[in-house]
């Protein structure tokens, strides 16, 4: 997942691309690589001798998703109850995801807002906010569940596990809401982010 989002981000945070540019990259990854192999390879070896060597059923992979009614605990994180009182699908581990009133407030305004100067930020927030959005429903999703039964979609990944991508979109789009609202003299932009931001938290409810 990690390694999904770190490319999204790059691939609008670099604006020249050149072949020098490559082999940096190329080195930080052989770089990486070697320093993870100290729990890559063991892992390589052993992974055939456990329980999930065989993978992961249809039936369990839609277990992982997220129903779009826990959309509520984005804004009250024990609706369903915390860790010792769960009550709600799946799992407390696999499901607890908590953004806050504020910065949905702020999302909705980063979105609204254009221009602005952070136009390539604004683009990673988007596309990751779009992939979440298309992945992490799963079962509920009509698009995700062609995909897994067609085999177009790598069976070893929990849908519920992109929120990670969401999560990150709505961090970055706060920050550009709140740069537009502190820094935009003008009062329709302003009132255009107050708007925007209002209709996002009124979707998520």
């Amino acid at each position: 997942y990690c390694l999904f989002l770190s490319a999204i981000i790059s691939i609008f945070l670099v604006r020249n691309y050149a072949w020098h540019l490559v082999g940096y990259l190329g080195i930080a990854a052989f770089i990486g690589f070697t320093l993870s192999s100290l729990i890559s390879l063991p892992l390589l070896e052993f992974l055939p001798a456990t329980d999930r060597a065989s993978g992961i059923t249809t039936d369990e992979l839609y277990n992982f998703s997220y129903p779009p009614w826990h959309a509520v605990t984005l804004i009250f994180p024990t609706y369903y109850g915390d860790i010792t009182s769960y009550h709600g699908e799946k799992s407390y581990q696999e499901l607890s995801a908590y953004f806050g009133i504020i910065p949905l407030l702020l999302a909705g305004a980063g979105l609204i807002s254009w221009p602005t100067k952070h136009t390539g930020e604004k683009k990673i927030a988007i596309a990751l906010l779009l992939v979440s959005l298309l992945v992490i429903f799963g079962k509920y999703s009509f698009l995700y569940r062609f995909l897994v039964n067609n085999n177009l979609f790598p069976p070893f990944t929990a849908p519920s596990r992109f929120l990670l991508f969401g999560t990150f979109s709505i961090a970055l789009l706060s920050a550009i809401g709140f740069d537009a609202l502190r820094f935009n003299s003008s009062w329709r932009s302003r009132l255009a982010g107050v708007i925007g931001g209002l209709s996002l938290l009124l979707v998520i409810l």
